[in-house]
């Protein structure tokens, strides 16, 4: 399998006045928008006790909780990625597909800690019927500015993991 390669899709977030701003630095250029969190601490609450649960049955496509997952990330896409912020997304993947490359959305909540709980993972584009996260072409990374050089970990291949 080769190594895919990626475009970066900088999303950072920020408090103001009302709710939460938006800025955009992509492949297709930079964007700005407002936005509100799409559900109270609450409703956070009951779909991560909901999701929590169904861990221990076996799960299938269409199950009700992959049904609240999708009208979950859903309800965060709409939220985050409306106007400008959206088509600056599109533009983006397909940049992205036109030169082969996955395109890497990196998420920083520096100046928006209490964001950082929310489950951004579940990211939902309805319009492409995926989670982008469960997509190699469009991973999600939580990015954290750190104050010095990150080093990679030295592997000797196979990699051998065990999970259970």
């Amino acid at each position: 399998m080769s190594e895919i390669s990626y475009l970066d899709f900088d999303i950072e977030i920020d408090r103001a006045a009302t709710g939460y701003r938006v800025e955009i630095n992509s492949p297709a250029g930079q964007s700005t928008g407002l936005f509100q969190p799409p559900f109270s601490d609450l409703e956070l609450e009951n779909f991560l006790l909901k999701l929590g649960q169904s861990r221990r049955a076996m799960r299938r496509m269409e199950q009700p909780e992959t049904e609240a997952a999708k009208a979950f990330g859903a309800r965060l896409f709409d939220a985050v990625f409306a106007g400008d912020v959206r088509a600056c997304l599109r533009s983006s993947l397909d940049e992205a597909s036109r030169q082969g490359k996955g395109l890497r959305l990196r998420l920083r909540l520096t100046d928006a800690p209490e964001l950082a709980d929310l489950p951004w993972e579940y990211l939902y584009h309805s319009a492409l019927n995926r989670f982008l996260a469960l997509s190699v072409n469009t991973p999600i990374v939580r990015y954290l500015e750190l104050p010095e050089r990150i080093t990679p970990l030295a592997i000797e291949p196979p990699l051998r993991v065990l999970a259970l």
